[in-house]
């Protein structure tokens, strides 16, 4: 049996019983041998030098002096970044560079007091020669990984299995659950094995004690698949748990994402006006110029969208002026999101824009209305 058959008839015995936190290890078993089955060739050593002489071509030196001043958001980026430093300079042979690196970072770490922090700088001080390097070329894999999941889903995939099994090979513990954790979003969002994919969550939630940016990542897709499970208040809870980490660490884009999902949330809570609240407080967030523009557009569609289901729920109970008010402002959001989807790659979205409008003219118009039919007629090319 394959590892694809193997993972569907896991996923589906999991439809069943819903024993996601019992079936953890075994879900993180079948994921990583589903993954590391379609591992590709590993950076060759050249794309690997490359690669970091970009990343650290100008790079200014992190300030450790006053670690109070910053938000934990940016001392745990620093951190990490000391350490890919640190690694980078001991590969080529500047040993004085490479233990300034480490010390800043143990500083981090200790100020900090993260023993996850602690526990990876003491796995990466030791590392030398042939792990170095395998080291390195996990960091490439990594970066990759994120710049193509989205683009090219085999190749994306391929990338997991590699840094799967680099990870597992040299004892990395951050990066296997890393990996782990991008595994969880390609089985909900590209593979649709969200049973699976829900396991894994227990999983990593129960390995990531001290890893506060991947429990909370963990918990926004839990929550996720909570919302598709119609369990409305345990999505709603996790979203607020994640909400918690991204204002304790002053991460914008974390902020503004996870203020729209609680507002999707309270919406099918049947908690409009909190609804309401929550998507106005994603769109304040969204002025942030931390956030990449095109992440912004994408959040601001989905936010159009929800506030213009608010009006069309509202509709649906009203009758004569009010009716017509609130299908107007409706009709004013999803064209608003209609508009917005031409200016990113966002298919789905255009669809659900192009059938809230469809079903929009229906209850504004009548059932037999021409825009309403040529809106869906769109909606299905």
């Amino acid at each position: 049996m394959s590892t694809r058959a193997v993972l569907e008839t896991f996923d589906s015995g999991l439809s069943q019983s819903r024993d996601y936190e019992n079936k953890k290890d075994d879900a993180a078993t079948k994921v990583r041998d589903y993954f590391m089955a379609k591992k590709g060739a590993d950076a060759s050593d050249t794309e690997m030098l490359h690669h970091f002489i970009q990343k650290f071509f100008s790079k200014t030196s992190i300030d450790t002096s006053n670690l109070a001043s910053y938000t934990k958001n940016y001392r745990e980026e620093a951190f990490y970044e000391l350490i890919s430093l640190a690694l980078f300079s001991r590969f080529k042979q500047n040993t004085d560079d490479a233990n300034t690196y480490f010390a800043k970072a143990n500083q981090i770490a200790t100020y900090s007091k993260s023993q996850f922090m602690i526990n990876y700088h003491n796995f990466a001080i030791v590392l030398d020669a042939e792990p170095l390097k395998k080291k390195l070329k996990l960091e490439r894999c990594y970066e990759l990984v994120n710049q193509t999941l989205a683009n090219d889903k085999e190749l994306g995939e391929e990338l997991i299995g590699n840094g799967l099994a680099l990870a597992i090979e040299i004892g990395d513990e951050k990066r296997r659950l890393d990996f782990l954790s991008k595994s969880q979003y390609v089985l909900y969002e590209l593979e649709s094995l969200q049973h699976v994919a829900m396991s894994l969550g227990y999983y990593l939630l129960a390995n990531t004690t001290g890893y506060d940016a991947l429990t909370a990542w963990t918990k926004f897709h839990n929550a996720n698949i909570s919302l598709d499970f119609k369990n409305y208040q345990i999505a709603r809870d996790e979203f607020e748990q994640a909400l918690d980490w991204a204002l304790d660490t002053a991460f914008p884009y974390a902020v503004m994402t996870l203020y729209e999902r609680l507002a999707l949330a309270s919406m099918r809570l049947n908690k409009p006006s909190l609804a309401e609240k929550f998507y106005q407080e994603s769109r304040a967030y969204a002025k942030s110029p931390e956030i990449q523009p095109e992440l912004v557009v994408k959040n601001e569609i989905r936010c159009l969208i929800g506030l213009g289901n608010l009006r069309f729920r509202k509709a649906e109970s009203q009758s004569g002026d009010e009716k017509e008010n609130s299908c107007s402002t409706a009709d004013q959001h999803f064209r608003q999101a209609l508009h917005l989807t031409s200016q990113v790659s966002y298919v789905a979205n255009k669809k659900v824009s192009l059938n809230n409008l469809s079903e929009l003219y229906k209850l504004w118009r009548g059932p037999n209305d021409i825009d309403a039919q040529n809106y869906l007629a769109l909606a299905n090319q």
